[in-house]
């Protein structure tokens, strides 16, 4: 109906000069020095709606990382076609701001909470295919299908972790559109994609057949497995309510989702043993400058983190034996790691929380001691800024691989030995469990 615009051909002005606007009605864009749109809106009188905007105050922080103009497109002759216009650009452009609570500590694009969903629930899907807009479907729409074997467990799964998806502030909505308790439906839309989620009841030897003959596709950066073309094709023969439910479907051979605000994760993320966790959220949020960061703050107090690469992570909480051993793991490579008070607590029952000057030489000193492996020498330790998604909490930590801190337990434990005097020991018990076996494997599978 309308066409796309040529956004950096349109008059602009820089956000402090909005007071030089013109009292035109229009269509206006907030866009930052990439062009790319923050904010979508119209107006009767541009001049006058931009004396009080309520997202004036997130834009001028926002100006003052990266600069930011207002831009806009005359619709004097257009009175009546305003409203279906802003809705027309705002789907066609996905601003980043549109859709999101006002005010909110954070903005997060849409795309990237989309991207932490699916890599959680990558593991249980597979990708059909996408089918084009239609009478039937606004949107061209990606059809993904889980394999439920009438486990209400895996749906209750997805349902914690859309409901978790939902409380982000982001414009990126999880509609469960049809509740079941071993099949439900979802629906969600990014960067002009809309998403449906669905079960396929198909089980046992069929859907491991499907499974193994799939092949590997990206959507929205992640990896999913995908139908065939040749697959789709024999599932449409067997079932003529695909085709109706998404005419035109054909198997996903590129990723349709582009990323504007985010660059795709680091590493592929696993498609066959990624775990599904029970309530963890991902997504990775910094303190970043705005010429490269999606991140907004709200809050006129806050202020950047000491490091702009700060790591986002997800923690599970273990009881091995008794010992509660805290687990985090780096959410744009997938590395488990754990901090440095669960070290000392475990290894000298102690914990340091605090951060002295000596804390990085302490540990290195523990762990060249302890250690019956050649395995680590030479690693670097250092403090990092750490964000912890699901509690949304910012930590100074010294982080220790995983690997490494199980062969430091398991090195204590035969360094202290079978003393009867210490069996209720966290290391001993610990230690003695780690023998044989690795805190990672027990992560596999769990929920």
């Amino acid at each position: 109906m309308f066409p796309e615009l040529l956004l950096s051909g349109l008059p602009s002005l820089p956000l402090p000069q909005r007071s030089q606007l013109p009292s035109c009605p229009a269509i206006y864009f907030a866009l930052d020095h990439k062009d790319r749109v923050l904010y979508v809106g119209k107006a009767s009188n541009l001049q006058t709606r931009w004396k009080d905007h309520h997202r004036l105050e997130q834009l001028t922080r926002a100006h003052k990382r990266s600069p930011v103009r207002i831009a806009w497109l005359d619709c004097t002759k257009q009175v009546s076609q305003v409203d279906a216009m802003e809705s027309h650009y705002i789907t066609l452009y996905r601003p980043l701001l549109n859709g999101t609570q006002v005010p909110a500590k954070k903005i997060i694009p849409s795309e990237t909470v989309l991207q932490q969903t699916l890599i959680k629930i990558a593991p249980y899907c597979i990708v059909f295919g996408i089918a084009p807009a239609s009478d039937r479907h606004q949107l061209p729409t990606v059809s993904i299908r889980y394999f439920t074997a009438f486990s209400s467990r895996i749906v209750s799964n997805f349902r914690r972790s859309f409901k978790a998806s939902n409380k982000k502030p982001s414009g990126l909505q999880w509609a469960e559109f049809v509740r079941r308790k071993y099949g439900s439906w979802w629906r969600t839309r990014c960067n002009g994609m809309a998403i449906e989620l669905a079960p396929w009841a198909v089980i046992g030897e069929d859907s491991k057949g499907l499974a193994e003959e799939a092949t590997v596709q990206t959507l929205a950066g992640v990896e999913l497995m995908a139908l065939q073309p040749y697959q789709l094709s024999a599932l449409m023969e067997q079932y003529s309510y695909i085709e109706e439910c998404y005419p035109g479907i054909a198997a996903l051979e590129s990723d349709p989702i582009p990323l504007i605000w985010t660059p795709p994760p680091r590493e592929p993320q696993a498609t066959t043993q990624e775990v599904l966790p029970a309530s963890a959220s991902t997504t990775p949020i910094a303190n970043l400058d705005m010429s490269d960061s999606p991140t907004i703050n709200s809050s006129p107090d806050e202020q950047p983190s000491s490091s702009s690469n700060m790591r986002a992570m997800d923690r599970t909480f273990l009881d091995i034996e008794g010992v509660e051993v805290e687990v985090c793991k780096d959410v744009n490579t997938c590395k488990l790691f754990v901090r440095h008070h669960l070290v000392w607590k475990i290894a000298r029952g102690t914990i340091h929380v605090d951060l002295d000057p000596r804390c990085v030489d302490n540990l290195r000193n523990l762990v060249n001691k302890r250690l019956t492996t050649i395995r680590w020498i030479g690693y670097s330790y250092r403090v990092e800024r750490v964000y912890f998604i699901e509690d949304e909490m910012e930590v100074d930590t010294v982080l220790m691989p995983l690997a490494m801190f199980e062969d430091l337990i398991r090195g204590e434990y035969r360094n202290r030995g079978e003393n009867s005097l210490l069996q209720e020991d966290d290391c001993i018990k610990l230690g003695r469990w780690l023998e044989d076996r690795t805190i990672s494997k027990l992560l596999v599978g769990t929920t």
